[in-house]
C-alpha cells in the first residue's frame, strides 16, 4: 500500500520500499558441510550378511545464500529513499534511517542414530566389498541464522514523531525427524583383529526447514510542548494516531521445507574385530 501510494503522488520513477517477498516465500539458507566422525558396532548374521548400528557426528554450518543477503540489502536500502521522499513535501524537519543486523554461518550440528543391514559381495581374502542399507533418526542442533530490518524516522524538531519499523527474519527446523540411509564401502584386514574401513553413506531425511518473520512497528513522542505534527503523503498520514505500519504481526511462516534432503558423509577410519 506504501508504494502504491508512492507511485500515485510521485509516479512510476518515485522510489519504494523493496519488499522482501521475493526471498521468503523460497528456501533462505542452505547447508554447508563440515568435518564428520562416528562410530559402529557390527555383528555378522551369516558369512556374507551382518547388521549394524552407528552414530555419526557431522559439524555443519548454516548460512543465508547470497540472494537472500542481496535481497536484505536491497530492501535495506530502500527503505531510506522511500521514507525521505514520502517525508519531503513537508517543511517539517524530518530523518530517516536503516539498518540490518545478521547472525548467518551458524554451527548446526546433526548426529544420525542409525541401524543398517550390511551385505558383503565377497566372503574371503582380506579386502571385502559390501554395501548397506537401514533407516533411524537425524536429531539436529546448533544454531540457525537470524536477520533483522530496523527502519526509524523522526519528524520535527523539538516537537517530534517518532516512527521505527522491525522486521525480523528467524529460520527453524523441527529437533528431529526420520532418516533413511544407502551406501557402500570396502573393508581392508591388516591383521586378523584390526583392519581399515572407507565407505560413503547418503542420508535422506525430510527438509523440515520453516522460515518466519515478524514485524512489530512503533511510535514514540518527543514534545516540549508544542502541538505534535500531521504530515500528510498522499493517502498516507504520519500522525499520533497509530504506526505507519499497522498493527504488529506476531512470528508467522512465509515458508516450510518440504520433499527430501540429503546428506552425504564419506569416511575412513579403524576398526577391532572382538
Amino acid at each position: 500500500m506504501f508504494n502504491d501510494n508512492q507511485r500515485a503522488i510521485a509516479g512510476t520513477q518515485s522510489p519504494v520500499i523493496v519488499p522482501l517477498d521475493g526471498i521468503l516465500l523460497g528456501a533462505i539458507t542452505t547447508r554447508k558441510p563440515g568435518p564428520a566422525f562416528g562410530v559402529r558396532v557390527e555383528r555378522a548374521i551369516k558369512e556374507r550378511f551382518a547388521v549394524q548400528v552407528s552414530g555419526d557426528l557431522a559439524l555443519d554450518h548454516l548460512e543465508y545464500t547470497p540472494e537472500a543477503l542481496t535481497a536484505i540489502e536491497t530492501t535495506r536500502t530502500s527503505y531510506i529513499a522511500a521514507l525521505q521522499r514520502a517525508l519531503s513535501p513537508s517543511a517539517l524537519t524530518s530523518s530517516v534511517t536503516s539498518v540490518s543486523a545478521l547472525t548467518d554461518h551458524q554451527r548446526a550440528t546433526q548426529v544420525f542414530a542409525t541401524g543398517a543391514f550390511v551385505l558383503k559381495l565377497r566372503t574371503s581374502g582380506k579386502t571385502i566389498p559390501y554395501v548397506d542399507g537401514g533407516g533411524g533418526v537425524v536429531l539436529n542442533g546448533g544454531n540457525t541464522p537470524q536477520a533483522s530490518l530496523v527502519g526509524n524516522y523522526t519528524l520535527n524538531n523539538p516537537a517530534q514523531l517518532l516512527g521505527t519499523d522491525t522486521v525480523a527474519i528467524t529460520y527453524s527446523q523441527e529437533s528431529w525427524t526420520e532418516v533413511g540411509l544407502f551406501g557402500g564401502g570396502v573393508t581392508h584386514d591388516v591383521t586378523s583383529k584390526w583392519g581399515i574401513r572407507v565407505d560413503a553413506r547418503e542420508y535422506l531425511f525430510k527438509n523440515t526447514g520453516e522460515t518466519d518473520i515478524a514485524v512489530t512497528p512503533t511510535l514514540g513522542f518527543q514534545s516540549t510542548g508544542q502541538p505534535f505534527p500531521l504530515v500528510n503523503a498522499g493517502s498516507l498520514k504520519f500522525a499520533t494516531t497509530a504506526p505507519l505500519s499497522g498493527a504488529p504481526v506476531s512470528a508467522s511462516p512465509t515458508f516450510t521445507g518440504s520433499g527430501l534432503q540429503g546428506h552425504l558423509i564419506v569416511s575412513a577410519g579403524f576398526f577391532l574385530r572382538f
